[in-house]
């Protein structure tokens, strides 16, 4: 933690150094983010391209590596984002964890039930403050419309239904590594997770290919994933990635929320978030990355728990590797997921993703 006056933006007395680790095109909105925040100042960048490290640093005054443990030995900081690609997660938490630094863990949290537990287990044993990018908390839209639903402005939720798709050039980006499931579907598991507050007790997926394995990716094309939960509400997540690139938006994304009372309504494709029932209420798209940044620099700061917790991040990974085997398997899926992949997690360098 740094004391005292930084030059670009005015901060807070104590302000927190950041090591980005991964200069992918989510590696650098939080190299952007992490400089729009009052409470953080970006120390360091780290990828394999070295001409990339090298072009971010000089243009952003921090320093630039190749590796984490370069990083290790030649820098100063206290939060490392990690946005490298998923397989490579368990690696670089260890990494930077066991060298005492907090740590903000791209979505998702991993990509196999042993690897979350080897990240939990890492941040546990170092007693840092740790939290996983399920960036959507952090728009005032959601949570708006969250804080309507705890309240109970729209009555007992019944269902909630959540579309997530992105243009084709995101699977070309990510050359079919991960499933719409795991890189889309995580963002609104969680956000029903966060709305329901109820304990998620079986999956039900139902998926389509074709169209990308034609094009030579081992992934889905859409899924639509059913959530049925204790309390007795339901949440239907689509996810999918075949939005051509006329499309007038980089992806279409809403959410609608229907209880005994009233229905809320989210549709990013006009950039905003709709309510209706007694009242009416629209409020307009903004960003997510900077008050996630900043949220976890306070939580540092005054010693608090982050929003998002590892046991968040772990509840709605394993929903979509439920709903994976759900689609392969033809059938519902029981949770909680006892093991699954209990290989050890891969290894590996660092790279955007």
């Amino acid at each position: 933690m740094t004391v005292g006056a930084s030059v670009g933006k005015t901060r807070p007395t104590a302000y927190l150094d950041v090591a980005v680790i991964g200069l992918g095109a989510i590696g650098a909105a939080h190299v952007d983010a992490v400089i729009k925040a009052r409470s953080t100042n970006l120390a360091a960048v780290v990828d394999l391209n070295e001409s990339l490290a090298r072009e971010v640093a000089a243009r952003t005054g921090s320093q630039a590596f190749t590796s984490i443990e370069a990083l290790l030995t030649g820098a100063d900081f206290d939060i490392a984002i990690i946005a490298t690609p998923d397989a490579l997660h368990v690696d670089a938490v260890r990494q930077v964890a066991a060298a005492g630094k907090h740590v903000l863990l791209e979505k998702p949290i991993a990509t196999t039930v042993t690897d979350a537990h080897a990240i939990l287990a890492a941040v546990t044993a170092a007693d840092i403050k740790f939290t996983v990018g399920h960036c959507l908390r952090f728009d005032p839209k959601y949570a708006d419309l969250q804080q309507r639903v705890v309240a109970g402005e729209l009555g007992d939720i019944s269902s909630i239904y959540a579309r997530r798709q992105n243009q084709v050039g995101v699977v070309e980006r990510l050359r079919g590594r991960v499933s719409s499931l795991l890189f889309l579907g995580v963002h609104d598991i969680d956000i029903v997770n966060w709305y329901l507050d109820s304990r998620p007790v079986s999956v039900y997926c139902a998926s389509a290919s074709g169209v990308l394995h034609a094009k030579g990716f081992d992934v889905d094309d859409v899924s639509f994933t059913t959530i049925r939960y204790a309390s007795g509400a339901v949440g239907v997540v689509e996810s999918g990635w075949l939005l051509p690139p006329t499309y007038p938006r980089s992806g279409h994304f809403e959410l609608v929320a229907t209880g005994s009372r009233g229905v809320g309504r989210l549709d990013e494709f006009d950039e905003g978030l709709w309510v209706a029932n007694e009242t009416f209420r629209h409020i307009p798209l903004v960003d997510r990355l900077t008050p996630q940044v900043q949220h976890l620099a306070e939580a540092i700061i005054e010693d608090s728990e982050p929003l998002i917790s590892g046991a968040d991040a772990f509840l709605a990974m394993e929903i979509a590797l439920a709903a994976e085997i759900s689609a392969t398997e033809n059938r519902e899926v029981p949770l909680p997921l006892l093991q699954l992949n209990p290989e050890e997690g891969q290894e590996g360098g660092v790279e955007g993703r």
